[in-house]
């Protein structure tokens, strides 16, 4: 065999071993979590580039990710948005730069709705444990990017599911996320976690003191966007993504490696992190650092590569993030801008103005379905009905899972008295949304309506009453149409407490009260029945079934 027949031969063994390798790791996954990794390497950093940072292989071992965040929030409703781009920049800025600039093995990505305490407890405390302790010497990074909120004694990662930006059943706690970090700092030899979110500080458990870390010793750490009780932010002026994983990926350029030893460890990144983004905010954003674990052992960091250095050496390309991820036309960060000022137009009920900036952001962008809903919305405050539903319309086609402007399209239908169409919009955003109460229950009502007029009064019943738990037993018109379909069905009992119930409720709605009249003269209460006839006809003059029925009993 000659030589190059040999070197073919081993590069062929070497290959097939790498695909039973990876094939045999495949097998150990469950087939639910397989689609989450983005990228699937047996690699390292090379030798090249450790040898610039004064480091062998045998100093590092392999680097994995878990990259998670939320940019889509489905059930949100204006003024909030369901779109958080910053974070969906964030997710795939982070994985360009640690596929192609920091040799990372393997890198999970739980995006939006699969950003789950499920998902995170499979792979913070089993799938990389499991592949740290068969890794010696390995980094290990989790970033986070997404909203944050606060109840004011726990913070939490608000999930895509949830409804609001107050929603915490919906929310994964800072401190059970905390816990299951702890599984990958027990297995691991250098871990890193990177919190963009609102409140975030709330996660760091330890101070930090600043110490020089050595690269090549075990270290765990955190860095969060902010404080415990302080926001993170986004300016475009800076970034498509959030401030903070912007000046991070500014910080690795270069400027962050202030000792000049090709390596950025944690504590360089932190105090480069706190000096831009506090003087960029006039310090109403300040990124926090601690310590995961703190030991004698643990006196060294995750580190990144100086990616300023390496391009110099030419051992990596430029890394440009506006040529590496694809965020379409480039008139797109213009439509985000105006959406963002159209937004706040409306929030300060300047609905013209809304309507204006919203209209510009559709043409530079068409195909975006929380402008078209934020100007429907717009349109609807304008009792501009026409207009608004032509918006929701748009909306709900570009979206069709988004449950915000297909209820609202169904308002508008039921207010054109198109009450089918209403109630299959009503129907479809409560089964997008079960717990969003309004849709719900106008998809009661509404059923409870149609079976009403279709004089199937046992489903107009069932459908009434099933409203009238969803809304706590406090409607007028829910008691009423219900009283009406027992009446229907010389269910006297039935109807009349409903009837009683309407017209505490509302006093002084005739209707309720002129069939409550009726039923007391069935009943033989002549004095009763015409109290309410005599009350009813002095609220509605105009209407002579009251008045008929108060004269013929004075008669």
């Amino acid at each position: 065999m000659n030589v190059l027949s040999q070197r073919l031969s081993c590069l062929l063994l070497a290959v097939m071993s790498l695909m039973v390798s990876a094939r045999a790791q495949d097998a150990t996954v469950p087939a639910k979590y397989r689609s989450f990794f983005h990228l699937y390497q047996e690699r390292s950093i090379p030798e090249k580039v450790l040898n610039l940072i004064g480091l062998r292989t045998s100093d590092v071992g392999r680097s994995f990710a878990l990259l998670a965040g939320v940019s889509h929030y489905p059930n949100f409703k204006p003024p909030d948005d369901s779109y958080l781009r910053p974070a969906a920049v964030d997710l795939q800025n982070l994985e360009n730069y640690l596929k192609n600039q920091e040799f990372f093995s393997e890198i999970v990505a739980l995006k939006d709705a699969d950003m789950t305490y499920e998902n995170l407890q499979y792979f913070l405390q089993v799938y990389f444990p499991q592949r740290l302790r068969a890794s010696p010497h390995s980094r290990f990074l989790f970033a986070y990017s997404g909203h944050g909120i606060t109840d004011e004694t726990s913070s939490y990662l608000l999930q895509s599911s949830a409804k609001d930006l107050h929603d915490a059943s919906a929310a994964l706690d800072l401190n059970v996320v905390h816990a299951l970090v702890q599984h990958v700092v027990r297995s691991g030899y250098q871990v890193l976690v990177l919190l963009n979110a609102c409140y975030g500080g709330a996660f760091l458990k330890l101070s930090f003191t600043p110490t020089r870390p050595i690269p090549r010793n075990p270290g765990a750490h955190a860095i969060t966007a902010g404080g415990s009780r302080e926001r993170s932010w986004q300016d475009p002026s800076v970034g498509d993504g959030s401030l903070f994983f912007e000046t991070l990926f500014k910080g690795l350029g270069g400027p962050a490696d202030t000792a000049g030893d090709g390596v950025i460890t944690y504590d360089e990144l932190s105090a480069f992190l706190k000096k831009q983004i506090q003087g960029f905010t006039d310090q109403r954003q300040n990124p926090q650092s601690g310590y995961l674990i703190q030991d004698d052992e643990h006196i060294g960091s995750f580190f990144f590569l100086n990616r300023g250095r390496l391009i110099q050496s030419n051992l990596v390309q430029p890394w440009n993030p506006t040529h590496a991820v694809p965020f379409g036309p480039e008139s797109k960060p213009q439509a985000d801008d105006l959406f963002v000022q159209g937004r706040e137009f409306y929030e300060a009920k300047d609905y013209n103005a809304a309507i204006a900036s919203l209209t510009q952001a559709i043409a530079a962008r068409g195909d975006w379905a929380d402008a078209f809903n934020l100007r429907a919305a717009s349109y609807d405050a304008l009792n501009q009905p026409d207009k608004a539903f032509a918006d929701y319309d748009q909306a709900v086609a570009l979206s069709p899972n988004w449950s915000s402007p297909m209820f609202y399209r169904g308002r508008i239908s039921e207010q054109r008295q198109k009450l089918k169409a209403a109630l299959a919009d009503y129907e479809h955003a409560c089964t997008l949304s079960p717990g969003w109460q309004s849709a719900c229950l106008a998809a009661a009502f509404a059923g409870g309506r149609i079976a009403s007029e279709a004089k199937d009064y046992t489903t107009a019943i069932a459908k009434l009453t099933q409203a009238i738990k969803i809304q706590g037993g406090d409607s007028a018109d829910l008691f009423n149409l219900r009283a009406a379909s027992y009446d229907a069905l010389n269910q006297i009992d039935e109807a009349f407490a409903d009837y009683d119930r309407a017209v505490k409720l509302s006093p002084n709605w005739s209707s309720p009260m002129f069939y409550r009249g009726r039923i007391y003269e069935k009943r033989g209460n002549r004095q009763a029945a015409l109290a309410d006839y005599e009350r009813a006809c002095t609220l509605s003059p105009e209407w002579p079934s009251p008045c008929d029925s108060r004269d013929r009993l004075r008669r």
